[in-house]
């Protein structure tokens, strides 16, 4: 097995998978478009990657990193530790601790940026806390995840556990998880395995519901549409001095539009 190391750099009878930027950061795309010189085009299924420390397999031109890495894509940017890009399968995997946010609308990714320094116009969210993306106020979801895989043309985002998702005020928590994508890379289908716990905590109100696995829709504001729970589910809620508490096997929920309220719940016990 042969490797080059280094900051980027064309391996015999291959095109680099990661076109290298000047300086110490190896920089490029992962998508459709051709990978060529003076390519600097980016369609909605391209990954933008800012990494350092790049070494390329002679043989098979995967590139690889042990080194923090920075991506950006239509709807989401985020962070990971290591990562491997195949340009014979055309998959991008990030080894562990996978931090990133989807957004209810595109960005584009920066032109120059190093994979430490700071960004100036956009923030990752940290700990639930709320931020934005420049200084518009679009809707953030923020993913954190033990592995992240991306197959070019499949349109789901594939995650490692353990996984969790935070928006506004509903936390999820899961084993190995998928992100579906429609045609825009917004996502619209999230699929939990592995133990699913989700959480909704606001002003004088909590719920806290327990399945084996679970279907959560989105709308195309990103807000929840539909929820299907299955296996063992478990619930509670309260309200001031208020709780309640059930069980089912299975459990549908339906959340209004635009509001995102939940307005139906239906419990289904097996025979």
């Amino acid at each position: 097995e042969q490797k080059k190391e280094g900051q980027g750099g064309r391996s015999a009878g291959s095109e680099p998978p990661l076109p290298s930027g000047r300086g110490s950061d190896a920089r490029g795309t992962v998508g459709p478009l051709p990978h060529g010189r003076g390519c600097d085009k980016r369609g909605s299924d391209s990954v933008s990657i800012v990494t350092t420390g790049l070494s390329f397999d002679q043989n098979t031109g995967i590139a690889s990193t042990d080194q923090k890495v920075r991506f950006w894509f239509a709807r989401g940017q985020g962070s990971a530790k290591g990562a491997d890009y195949d340009p014979q399968a055309q998959q991008l995997h990030l080894r562990s601790a996978v931090e990133f946010v989807l957004l209810d609308a595109e960005i584009q990714p920066p032109r120059t940026q190093s994979p430490e320094s700071p960004q100036t116009s956009r923030s990752l969210v940290r700990d639930g806390r709320s931020a934005s993306i420049g200084d518009s106020n679009e809707a953030l979801t923020h993913v954190r995840a033990g592995s992240l895989r991306f197959q070019q043309g499949e349109s789901v985002i594939y995650l490692g556990g353990p996984v969790e998702l935070i928006r506004d005020t509903r936390r999820l928590q899961a084993g190995e998880s998928e992100i579906l994508l429609d045609e825009q890379r917004q996502a619209r289908r999230i699929r939990l395995e592995g133990g699913v716990i989700g959480m909704d905590q606001s002003a004088g109100r909590s719920a806290e519901v327990r399945a084996r696995r679970g279907v959560f829709d989105l709308s195309e504001q990103g807000k929840l549409h539909d929820v299907q729970l299955e296996g063992d589910v478990n619930w509670t809620s309260s309200s001031g001095e208020s709780k309640r508490e059930g069980s089912a096997e299975r459990v549908e929920l339906s959340y209004s539009e635009p509001a995102g309220l939940l307005e139906r719940i239906v419990a289904i016990q097996d025979a």
